[in-house]
C-alpha cells in the first residue's frame, strides 16, 4: 500500500480517497490566497 495503492491495486479506494481529499484541500488553500 502507500502513494502507489491506485496502480498496484492495493487499498485502491482507500488511496483514491485520500488523493481527492488532499487535492481538495490544495485547491482550498489556493483559492483562500487569492481572496
Amino acid at each position: 500500500m502507500g502513494i502507489g495503492g491506485c496502480f498496484t491495486g492495493d487499498g485502491n479506494t482507500l488511496t483514491m480517497l485520500i488523493t481527492l481529499i488532499i487535492i481538495i484541500l490544495i485547491i482550498n488553500c489556493f483559492c483562500e490566497a487569492k481572496a
